[in-house]
């Protein structure tokens, strides 16, 4: 919170660490009392697991019974390729449910290839799925193929590289409002990363849009 004020960040989508690395229920709950002590400063992502038992439950849970506003998916950490079966019925259950999908995409790993997050936004066009990390390093190029192709890819520019000219290229090439601003914390500082876009060689209301229009809009928030 402390960061977020100094910053002057309003609002912020998390998600459970502790889900991420396997814990996903008790993960899940934790945050659950951890932003209630927040109103309105948070928007929470439900993190689960596609191939553990019980995973559309734990979405269904989230979303409907507690009013969350999205469900992540972390193919690296739980050991499933992105665009997996079970992936895509976990994707098609958060579009029936209105709400986007953030998945973490990285080059480290062949299970969130930004290539295989494609080939899932692609298996279910109705969904709105976030690439987090705009394809992580040295993933950015097929981050940017896969946002062309797929029109329903959504790309999160947070701890993605650096690379010069990067946001004005993806600007470029399929417009600003498939942009979306992240921080990636507390694992990361928020200072750069909102630089890389304040920096970035686009208009001044390109830069609205990514750092909190657009995802505004998904989640259906007045701004």
């Amino acid at each position: 919170m402390r960061v977020m004020d100094r910053f002057r960040i309003d609002k912020a989508c998390v998600s459970s660490l502790k889900a991420c690395q396997g814990m996903v229920h008790e993960g899940n709950l934790e945050l659950k009392r951890e932003i209630e002590r927040f109103p309105d400063r948070f928007i929470p992502f439900c993190v689960v697991n596609p191939r553990s038992k019980g995973a559309i439950s734990e979405v269904r849970r989230c979303i409907q019974d507690w009013g969350w506003r999205g469900v992540k998916l972390h193919p690296y950490n739980h050991v499933y390729p992105a665009d997996c079966y079970s992936a895509k019925k976990i994707v098609k259950e958060a579009a029936d449910l209105g709400v986007p999908i953030l998945v973490h995409s990285s080059k480290d790993h062949p299970y969130c290839d930004p290539l295989r997050v494609g080939r899932l936004a692609g298996a279910v066009p109705e969904a709105i799925v976030i690439m987090g990390h705009m394809g992580g390093h040295l993933g950015e190029w097929d981050a940017l193929e896969a946002a062309e192709e797929f029109g329903n890819i959504v790309l999160d520019t947070a701890t993605s590289s650096m690379r010069h000219g990067l946001i004005a290229e993806a600007v470029d090439r399929f417009g600003a409002d498939r942009l979306v601003f992240g921080t990636d914390l507390p694992i990361c500082y928020p200072g750069p990363q909102i630089v890389r876009v304040t920096c970035a060689d686009i208009t001044e209301k390109q830069k609205r849009m990514i750092l909190g229009e657009n995802i505004a809009k998904i989640l259906g928030i007045k701004t």
